[in-house]
């Protein structure tokens, strides 16, 4: 895994405390991708996140375990970030797995929801765990990063540099932000609930 720079890591780090929601983005066993807002718990090494047990997004990860997860709202330069991982679905329910902080986190969104921790467990009883493999800046038009490395190890553009040739985004990816857009316009009310639907 690429280690991020100080600078990088502390922004990751200050996101995945203040974000309720990142994007799951995930492959469909027939290869179509498939991205949904979640919420998660980051205990510094991995993310912990809860589904409802026959939701597409658990269908996907036990075909395909490779996904992408991305933090943050854009805002002028879209700036956020993104982290390459591995998902496991874990054999352990949620009552088992959950941390407290989780509850603390998210005690407002739930309390908006009309969702206390009994019900949350037993609705979104299936835990996936995701390892990051790798973390990306995504700074958008104009940004560049100094330690944008030759091989093209950070995507800091919204394209990915080979051998110094820029590359434009696969199909795959274009239909990934297509959906995402897709969503967030369908969407009414606010954008941390939306993570509740499956």
């Amino acid at each position: 895994m690429r280690t991020p720079t100080v600078d990088q890591q502390s922004s990751i780090e200050q996101r995945l405390r203040s974000e309720p929601t990142v994007w799951l983005s995930s492959t469909r066993p027939d290869g179509r991708p498939h991205v949904v807002p979640v919420w998660f718990n980051w205990d510094g090494s991995v993310f912990d996140l809860f589904s409802k047990p026959n939701a597409q997004k658990v269908r996907n990860l036990r075909e395909h375990a490779d996904v992408m997860l991305a933090i943050g709202q854009p805002s002028e330069e879209f700036d956020v970030e993104l982290v390459e991982g591995t998902a496991t679905v874990l054999p352990h329910p949620t009552v088992d797995v959950i941390r407290p902080t989780m509850f603390e986190k998210y005690a407002d969104l739930m309390a908006r929801a009309a969702l206390d921790r009994q019900t949350f467990v037993a609705t979104y009883s299936q835990p996936v765990r995701i390892t990051p493999t790798r973390f990306l800046g995504y700074g958008g038009k104009g940004w560049t990063d100094p330690a944008l490395t030759p091989d093209g190890d950070d995507d800091v553009t919204g394209h990915l540099r080979l051998r110094g040739v820029l590359t434009p985004w696969s199909t795959a990816q274009r239909e990934m932000l297509a959906e995402i857009t897709r969503r967030a316009r369908r969407h009414r009310g606010d954008p941390a609930l939306l993570a509740l639907r499956d």
